[in-house]
């Protein structure tokens, strides 16, 4: 069997010029560029009534929302739960 060289020996193999985005694990949480410039970021979280909620936001720049998104999940490890309702303030201000 004869082996076949797809180039000389002098040759430098291609490289991509592009950058890699890396892709995040299954429970990292996501950010993504929005349409007015800012950056969304969501994870799925614990809430206080033990189920799980996708909690979102958004920052300025891309460092600030991995910032957030990253404080967001360090509460979640050490078991600190969202709010499992949304309250609004007359709901607050009136209880029961």
């Amino acid at each position: 069997m004869t082996k076949t060289m797809l180039g000389t020996p002098e040759e430098e193999p291609k490289r991509r010029t592009g950058r890699r985005i890396r892709k995040r694990s299954n429970g990292e949480g996501s950010i993504w560029l929005r349409k007015d410039g800012r950056y969304g970021y969501a994870a799925f979280v614990q809430t206080t009534a033990g189920t799980v909620k996708r909690v979102q936001g958004s920052a300025r720049t891309q460092e600030d929302a991995r910032k957030k998104l990253t404080e967001l999940l360090r509460q979640a490890d050490e078991g600190i739960p969202v709010s499992s309702e949304n309250w609004t303030v007359a709901d607050f201000l009136n209880p029961g």
